[in-house]
């Protein structure tokens, strides 16, 4: 159930024009990462109201074939990357989520947490050298993923 389009097709045509809507849209806002306070600005509401509403429509025409494929699935017959995509969501949902990995580390900071700093304040930087599980935890999310966006906005100037 693969979807092929035809470049003249209508539908195909309407969510080219929406795509690149899109990216206009956005680099006529992308200094409000850095300034968002000018979000409140009303040019700048408009702009963002419009960038939502290019947004929906985009997120519903994919949504679309995704609630055919997920209709018309079958584990036994692959069509198309989209199942593929499908088979290893019903596959992580078996097995289970993010909240119940690593519970035993997650018991070990709180015991930590409690013992420290107890449950009446938030923990400071002074406590730092008492929560050595807790650093180590900190330490090992940063080292796997990134909290910082790898690289600037940029465009062409033409």
């Amino acid at each position: 159930m693969s979807v092929r389009f035809s470049f003249n097709d209508p539908i195909f045509r309407r969510l080219m024009v929406k795509i690149e809507e899109g990216f206009q849209l956005f680099g006529g806002i992308v200094f409000l990462n850095y300034f968002p306070f000018l979000r409140y600005f009303p040019h700048f509401r408009k702009e963002i109201t419009k960038i939502d509403e290019n947004k929906k429509q985009t997120h519903d025409f994919f949504q679309k074939i995704i609630d055919e494929h997920r209709r018309t699935f079958s584990e036994t017959k692959t069509r198309d990357v989209l199942d593929c995509y499908l088979m290893e969501i019903r596959r992580a949902e078996l097995s289970g989520t993010s909240e119940n990995l690593f519970q035993e580390v997650a018991k070990s900071v709180q015991a930590e947490l409690d013992a420290v700093v107890g449950r009446k304040r938030l923990p400071t930087f002074d406590d730092l050298p008492y929560l050595p599980i807790t650093e180590a935890t900190i330490l090992e999310v940063l080292r796997k993923s990134s909290v910082v966006p790898l690289g600037n906005s940029h465009a062409t100037m033409v």
